[in-house]
């Protein structure tokens, strides 16, 4: 065996990897049909274990009668003979076996290598994404993630600021938060769907390569693109707008979405249907990678100082308006931060109206919403603490009204 850390070693290694797909694509079209168009992984299978053991020098396939049969019909062609011979060459001189010392293997030209991808690309997968997105099976999953996806951006936006959405949210709550989400959503259900409708041909080309061990070439070109962007980000800062808050945000996205796609394709030998379960798998990443995304995003603009603050009037204080940052609410609660980044969580039941004061140009936008309506109509967020809802309940709904930042620094300096 040549020593690992020669040149020679790498060379002949790399060279084999490519043989090895070069045996396995001039085998491909002696697969019968059905085989070839069928979202299954046991014909790749079956390939491998030929290219592993022609690479071997054994052509009797005994104990495989897959195998053998298929060896039977392509044994005959002159291509495949010559690949199998050029890859026995490779091991033996990777070897360092004398019989191989002399003899000159021809590189598996790219354009060659290019052709005969195309035509395993020409035989479409005709049951991949059809029994994937069968309605039985595709209408109860994205309604459990329409249900679920309310829950975690709730949970990761609100959970920033130490408030349990377990104790204000119900499942109306959940659902309202899902529809307010549904453009992100959308979005992802369709960048994946398109990606995958794309590649449904190359997923299994993917998987063959992934069963021949030349999978790795493929992580690296994906690695290659997340490290180009990363570096796009840090060496461009003005493609990012919004400071260094936001790009630490977006390399961070980066690094969630890359590390689960990643390992999608190191284990993509491993599914049983490679286009219908990577279409799964990479939806479900970039799904939950959009909503963690957008979550944060919201944190970020709720933190600034330059948030859109609101005017709010109390029900025990009609004409004393406070100015809070609304960060959500929901049918039951309002969830306001103070200039302290304290969160207070208020029953509806306390608040007679809501005031929007958002600068444009030289002017003031003002946007009032009367809290009696339906939180539906007044675009609002969700929330409240808990003491202060049983105190609401207490009181008919005439509970303290929380402090502005203002009134307890004036609170302060009037205690002896």
């Amino acid at each position: 065996m040549a020593a690992w850390w020669t040149i020679r070693y790498w060379r002949l290694t790399y060279a084999r990897l490519q043989q090895r797909e070069h045996v396995a694509l001039r085998l491909w079209p002696f697969l019968p049909l059905a085989q070839r168009t069928v979202d299954d992984v046991e014909p790749l299978r079956v390939l491998n274990r030929m290219v592993r053991r022609l690479e071997a020098g054994d052509e009797s396939f005994a104990d495989d009668a897959a195998a053998q049969q298929l060896w039977q019909q392509a044994r005959t062609d002159n291509d495949v003979q010559q690949a199998a011979g050029a890859l026995r060459t490779l091991r033996l001189q990777l070897d360092q076996d004398s019989v191989a010392a002399g003899l000159q293997v021809a590189p598996f030209a790219r354009a060659e290598r290019k052709r005969l991808q195309k035509i395993m690309l020409a035989d479409d997968v005709k049951d991949g994404l059809s029994e994937w997105l069968h309605a039985p099976v595709l209408l109860p999953m994205l309604s459990v993630l329409f249900l679920l996806s309310g829950w975690v951006y709730n949970a990761i936006f609100l959970g920033r600021f130490g408030v349990e959405v377990g104790r204000y949210f119900g499942l109306s709550d959940y659902l309202a938060a899902s529809i307010d989400g549904l453009i992100s959503a959308a979005l992802a259900v369709l960048l994946t769907f398109a990606m995958q409708w794309l590649i449904r041909n190359r997923t299994r080309l993917q998987a063959l390569q992934q069963q021949l061990g030349i999978g790795w070439i493929n992580i690296l070109y994906t690695l290659l693109i997340f490290v180009a962007a990363t570096l796009f980000i840090l060496l461009i800062p003005e493609a990012i707008d919004g400071g260094p808050e936001v790009r630490r945000l977006t390399l961070t996205y980066l690094i969630v979405l890359a590390v689960p796609l990643l390992l999608l394709q190191a284990v993509s030998g491993l599914s049983r249907r490679p286009s219908r379960d990577n279409l799964l798998a990479s939806f479900l990443v970039i799904y939950g990678a959009v909503i963690w995304f957008s979550a944060e995003t919201h944190v970020l603009k709720s933190q600034r100082p330059t948030a859109l603050r609101a005017e709010i009037v109390f029900a025990n204080a009609p004409d004393a308006p406070r100015q809070w940052r609304v960060l959500s609410g929901n049918s039951l609660y309002l969830f306001l931060l103070d200039d302290n980044s304290d969160v207070v969580v208020v029953p509806l039941q306390q608040v007679l109206s809501v005031r929007y004061r958002k600068p444009t140009g030289a002017g003031v936008n003002d946007a009032k919403i009367a809290v009696g309506a339906e939180p539906e109509q007044q675009n609002l967020p969700v929330g409240q603490e808990a003491a202060n809802s049983k105190a609401g309940e207490r009181d008919g709904g005439n509970s303290p009204v929380p402090e502005s930042p203002e009134e307890k620094s004036k609170s302060a300096a009037a205690t002896p």
